[in-house]
């Protein structure tokens, strides 16, 4: 408990940082205009995603009308953190910083390794999706289940989301150390891809039991807990990689 409390902390306290890195920088100034245009964009996108979630199961009914809408959408959903993956694969940047201004300072390196992994996932633009899932569970999955039940179908969408982001990072630090590994992975994926057009399985049955077992037995989210914090406790113990998140100025 005390480890979860530590990393709630380093969290905040890396917004904060970043709050401050960002406004008072120079471009920020510069692009205010288009800080305030681009925000209110993101409000329009906003809504329109929150009305979606609204809608999105009377949108299932409508085309769907036999099937239950949040069975349907569990189907679905590991699909959409594959694809998920691969768009961040492809454009999420890596984190990194220049540690040297922290050497001198009474901070363990394992720390700072484990605050750049906390500085991937505390971008707000990860959980853009939940603008939809979040209106989604009021709407249907409290309805037909229970409200705690949308609670923790809500909160295992969300460790989902943050264990992408690591499993991203991850891979592409493993590039740069083992490009054997990234190819294993890549490997993985197509072979899942394709055995599920030739029919040899189905993962949207997969995909809709692993989210269904989290509506029918709550216990099931302790499994993405222990996978969001593994990367924090074997990054904290093993402090020798800090060289490879260096960034050089």
């Amino acid at each position: 408990m005390l480890f979860i409390i530590s990393i709630i902390e380093m969290i905040i306290d890396f917004i904060k940082l970043r709050l401050r890195e960002t406004t008072r920088s120079v471009a920020w100034n510069k692009n205010l205009i288009t800080n305030i245009l681009l925000g209110l964009a993101m409000l329009y996108v906003t809504g329109a995603f929150i009305f979606l979630g609204f809608i999105l199961d009377r949108m299932i009914l409508r085309f769907f009308p036999d099937c239950n809408p949040v069975v349907l959408l569990n189907g679905l959903l590991l699909y959409y953190f594959g694809f998920e993956l691969l768009i961040r694969f492809l454009m999420q940047q890596t984190p990194s910083m220049s540690i040297t201004p922290f050497l001198h300072l009474p901070v363990r390196r394992s720390f700072l390794i484990q605050s750049l992994l906390a500085r991937s996932m505390v971008n707000p633009f990860n959980y853009i999706s939940l603008l939809i899932f979040i209106p989604f569970a009021i709407r249907a999955v409290s309805i037909l289940y229970s409200g705690v039940a949308a609670c923790l179908w809500i909160l295992m969408l969300f460790l989902l989301i943050v264990i992408v982001v690591g499993v991203c990072v991850y891979i592409k630090r493993q590039m740069a150390v083992n490009p054997i590994v990234s190819l294993c992975c890549v490997l993985v994926f197509l072979a899942l891809i394709a055995s599920d057009i030739w029919g040899i399985f189905s993962l949207s049955d997969i995909s809709a039991t692993i989210f269904g077992a989290i509506l029918a037995q709550p216990l099931w989210i302790l499994a993405p807990i222990t996978l969001v914090l593994a990367p924090f406790i074997i990054y904290g113990r093993d402090s020798s990689t800090v060289n490879e998140w260096n960034s050089p100025k």
